[in-house]
């Protein structure tokens, strides 16, 4: 029986939750067939997070987002840091994201994530 090969297009594998248990999420994650995960990011910090994270670990390969949540938008109220931007073009940036407008919970101002 052929195993199936998954694809987690949404974690966030730089949460603390992780942290010095990531080798061992990752080995469950491959065990269960996920072979490729995609790394939101919600804001600058987890950005390069991601991207730090990006290659193979345990048999899984790692994607990195770059992005802000709109949740997050209050901490780029000038723009778009030119470092943020700048990581748009590496390539081990596969996505943008996290980002879009959220309103539910009105975190940041929805003229800031609207900008």
């Amino acid at each position: 029986m052929e195993t199936l090969r998954l694809f987690d297009s949404h974690c966030h594998l730089d949460d603390r939750a992780f942290k010095g248990k990531l080798e061992l999420f990752l080995t469950r994650a491959a065990d269960a067939g996920v072979r490729r995960v995609l790394v939101a990011a919600c804001d600058e910090h987890s950005s390069f997070e991601s991207l730090n994270m990006a290659g193979e670990r345990c048999g899984v390969e790692i994607f990195a987002a770059a992005g802000v949540h709109p949740h997050e938008a209050k901490t780029v109220a000038s723009g778009i840091p030119e470092e943020l931007t700048d990581l748009s073009e590496n390539p081990k940036i596969r996505a943008i994201g996290e980002c879009g407008l959220d309103y539910y919970y009105d975190h940041s101002a929805r003229g800031g994530q609207q900008r």
